[in-house]
């Protein structure tokens, strides 16, 4: 419900153990919103995961004319995520 077959498909091609993968993509799109000062529910979609890279921990996000880059951490059971507008 909050990734796209598009998104499903970049985070299947990442590996990795996709309980995980999926957690990782609702917290950057959690925290992309936030950095927009919006609340994610109800929004799902419309933060669309454009680029996945688990080799640098970063996802890159859209929304309407906003790109976000989303670093993110994993330590133990818990996923830590910073979001940033890109400037263009």
């Amino acid at each position: 419900m909050a990734l796209s077959p598009t998104e499903a498909a970049l985070l299947g091609d990442a590996g990795g153990h996709q309980v995980q993968l999926v957690t990782i993509a609702w917290s950057a799109k959690g925290s992309a919103a936030k950095s927009l000062g919006q609340k994610l529910l109800s929004r799902e979609q419309s933060f669309v995961i454009t680029a996945f890279n688990p080799a640098t921990a970063t996802i890159r996000l859209r929304r309407a004319d906003n790109v976000i880059d989303v670093f993110y951490a994993v330590d133990g059971d818990f996923v830590r995520t910073l979001a940033s507008q890109r400037a263009y």
